[in-house]
């Protein structure tokens, strides 16, 4: 997965990307998240790869938030929410947040470790704008088994990496390095994602 790559692949979703990822289960996985996040009156919230918007509308407007997202082409559809949200939106790389260290109360990196270039480096970005007191929330799918994965997901990957998103990346992985730990990992949609929260250790 390549961030330039990755830019051709969403500008071109973004003008269909609702129309498969809006729909009921992923609304209700999106919204179980933001109810876990249990967020507070003027937190500073940071969305990593902000996509469309879609979890802005599961998400109380007395907080404020900064959305990121490589693709201007994705941002354009989040400016809808403008109105409603207290609502900073940036052309930036997951991989290199230009944010002072321990900016954020808490960050959201959600179907976005799973499709950027380096998700460790993305992830130490995180670790470290976020405060020491708060937390980072996933919601993503990652290989149930980050020893093996089997021929016909290997298979599918290749599918999968061709519409910008790698099915086999492991989270366990991915910590590897950081000062981070999880706190909370629940399976859902049948176990295919997760939701997942990280703390500073």
């Amino acid at each position: 997965m390549k961030n330039r790559r990755n830019q051709k692949i969403y500008r071109l979703w973004a003008h269909v990307y609702d129309r498969f990822m809006d729909q009921p289960w992923f609304r209700s996985a999106r919204q179980k998240q933001v109810q876990l996040a249990e967020l507070a009156p003027k937190d500073q919230i940071l969305l990593v790869g902000i996509g469309t918007g879609l979890d802005l509308p599961h998400m109380p407007e007395d907080i404020e938030i900064t959305g990121i997202d490589l693709t201007p082409e994705m941002l354009n559809k989040v400016e809808s929410y403008i109105d409603t949200h207290q609502l900073t939106l940036k052309v930036m790389n997951a991989e290199n947040l230009e944010f002072p260290t321990q900016t954020f109360d808490k960050i959201f990196l959600n179907l976005i470790l799973s499709v950027v270039e380096n998700p460790r480096q993305a992830l130490s970005e995180a670790q470290r704008v976020v405060k020491s007191e708060g937390s980072i929330w996933i919601f993503d799918k990652f290989s149930r088994s980050p020893t093996h994965v089997g021929m016909f997901r290997k298979s599918l990957n290749v599918l999968t990496q061709t519409l910008g998103t790698d099915i086999n990346r492991s989270i366990e992985e991915i910590l590897e390095g950081t000062d981070l730990e999880k706190v909370y990992d629940e399976p859902v949609l049948g176990g295919a994602y997760r939701i997942i929260q990280l703390k500073k250790s």
